[in-house]
């Protein structure tokens, strides 16, 4: 059964898995953020840089080889905030709904540090 846990604060980087690194401080447009993710975590071109469209993305990762992603975010609060300043918690929700729904086709480990 894939591993599913949410983190507020940092955690050992598990061995073999997909790390995906995001800081806040670099991701201040929501435009940033999207075309970051999408990048590490190999979302299809169609991607609709939505919250909607991560979700779903999120829970079927089934193009992904790992058997584990690790998400590592540092500065979350910051996330999108030149665009939006309650997208980071809009975004941290969901998180932990992927988190929470455990559909996912791979474990998913999310460190999210404000």
């Amino acid at each position: 059964m894939p591993t599913y846990e949410f983190h507020d604060n940092k955690i050992e980087t598990p061995e073999d898995c997909l790390m995906v690194k995001l800081d806040g401080d670099k991701l201040g447009t929501i435009a940033s953020f999207y075309k970051k993710i999408q990048k590490k975590l190999k979302l299809p071109e169609y991607f609709g840089q939505n919250l909607d469209a991560l979700e779903e993305s999120m829970n079927d990762l089934a193009w992904i080889n790992d058997t584990l992603v690790f998400i590592n975010i540092k500065n979350g609060s910051k996330i999108g905030i030149d665009d939006d300043p309650d997208f980071n918690i809009r975004l941290k929700t969901l998180f932990q709904d992927v988190i929470d729904d455990e559909n996912a086709s791979v474990g998913i480990i999310i460190c999210w540090r404000p």
